[in-house]
């Protein structure tokens, strides 16, 4: 429906008029007047309730500064005390918090990235066989803290939840080498989340570049501690030494099964340089 401007200030609607004037709903419409943000111009006796022509562009303003993600206690607050000098202030405050929250979806779409090429790559390319892979350097976001994984966890989600890194990321627990070959895996130096390279400056530790053992890993059962024999076997066979920690990076976890014993993963330990 289209108005002359000119005129427009002269036209008062009813509430479903005005609701389709202004692509809303009634509904909306009656909570605004509930709230105390937007009520009609007129309520007559017999509860008839009109909008003027004026209110249009009052609307139209409401609606934009919603989409700049003033929440509506904040919208009626300005509407009840405006100015020029209160729009400027409001206005330069809201672009500074768009500004934080275009870097925070900024920061999690990397994440959302790196979760989906995590999840595809094990799923198209991850060793089912025991093989040597070419690392390059990752940056990880660490929480030292040994001990078993169910008790050194809890740690690093809030370490992450401060550092706004809670999201889709996996995480992993890096071993102790003797401790890994002697089939101790419920322990662990430290729990890590690999970051993504847009990240890096957010790291706590480091992945080393260079060659690893790799193999691909289920918590079913023995799983784990299968993988690392197998490791073992393969490293002494290739006469190759090994070094560091085991790390253990979960792939298919909670955001892909529901039961513990259902996770998959990468297991990987370097190999020394010769």
């Amino acid at each position: 429906m289209r108005e002359d401007q000119t005129n427009i200030q002269n036209h008062r609607w009813t509430t479903g008029e005005f609701a389709k004037l202004a692509n809303t709903t009634k509904h909306t419409l009656f909570y605004y007047d509930k709230i105390g943000l937007f009520s009609p111009a007129e309520k007559t006796d017999n509860e008839y309730r009109f909008y003027h022509g004026e209110q249009l562009y009052t609307f139209v303003m409401i609606q934009a500064m919603k989409e700049m993600g003033l929440s509506l206690k904040q919208i009626r607050a300005y509407l009840q005390n405006r100015s020029a000098e209160k729009l400027v202030a409001l206005m330069e405050q809201q672009a500074e918090s768009m500004e934080e929250r275009a870097r925070m979806f900024c920061a999690l779409r990397h994440l959302l990235l790196k979760k989906a090429q995590q999840t595809r790559q094990f799923l198209q390319e991850h060793p089912r066989d025991t093989v040597l892979l070419d690392q390059p350097e990752e940056p990880l976001f660490a929480t030292n803290a040994s001990g078993a994984w169910v008790d050194v966890l809890p740690a690093h989600l809030r370490h992450c939840q401060k550092e706004n890194l809670l999201g889709p990321l996996s995480y992993g627990a890096a071993i102790p080498l003797e401790q890994a070959a002697g089939g101790d895996l419920e322990h662990c130096a430290w729990i890590y989340t690999v970051l993504p390279k847009q990240e890096k400056d957010r790291k706590t530790a480091v992945r080393p570049a260079g060659t690893y053992v790799a193999t691909a890993y289920r918590a079913k059962g023995d799983g784990m501690a299968k993988a690392v024999k197998h490791v073992m076997a393969f490293a002494k066979a290739q006469g190759l030494s090994l070094e560091g920690p085991c790390y253990l990076d979960r792939i298919l976890d909670e955001w892909t099964t529901e039961e513990a014993e259902d996770v998959e993963g990468i297991l990987l330990i370097q190999t020394k340089s010769r």
